[in-house]
């Protein structure tokens, strides 16, 4: 649920502290997490003849809309009659009148349908988008876990090249040092 552009949890309408919502009763209109479903809700009067359906399901499950008693924005005492296309409105007939006379109007219900296709279509490009950014990020821990192979790879050349290179410096050193003893040896002996 979003409350001022922020996620806001929704608890078991029961025991509301589990924000683990797992079932919905399509007579008492309540969420519900395991634990109230199978220990609260069960005792209710007449709870056996309740439908009790998964929380995946209730997007499947959609009520009779009335679409008849839909007040107009504009005209507070105006009842809707129509949904302007053009607009994406819900219109009252002083709307109509007004403002929305020659645009494209059909009943409620099909603006609701409407809608409702436009809103299934920019689920579905969701889900793809997802889809593809979870692909994305495996590639990306991918890269990031070769490179880092890599690095690591290049620093354990790097330091072994430099204990190989100091070896050799050092005995460059040691040959240079004895070339010169032995030299002044000779020198100190004329």
């Amino acid at each position: 649920m979003a409350c001022g552009g922020e996620q806001v949890p929704v608890f078991c309408s029961l025991c509301e502290e589990e924000t683990k919502i797992k079932w919905k009763c399509l007579d008492c209109d309540m969420l519900m997490c395991d634990k109230c479903k199978e220990k609260i809700h069960m005792k209710f009067k007449f709870a056996k003849d309740h439908e009790v359906i998964s929380i995946q399901q209730v997007r499947l499950h959609y009520e009779e809309i009335d679409f008849s008693n839909l007040s107009c924005r504009t005209h507070t005492r105006q009842l809707c009659v129509m949904f302007c296309k053009s607009c994406d409105c819900l219109v009252c007939p002083l709307c109509i009148s007004e403002i929305h006379n020659g645009h494209g109007l059909v009943p409620t219900r099909e603006g609701y349908e409407i809608n409702i296709d436009k809103l299934k279509t920019k689920q579905k490009n969701i889900i793809t988008n997802i889809e593809e950014l979870k692909k994305r990020k495996a590639e990306l821990k991918y890269v990031d876990k070769t490179e880092q192979f890599k690095f690591k790879n290049t620093m354990q050349k790097m330091e072994s090249k430099r204990t190989a290179y100091k070896k050799d410096v050092d005995k460059h050193i040691d040959k240079l040092k004895s070339e010169i003893m032995k030299r002044w040896r000779v020198l100190l002996i004329s």
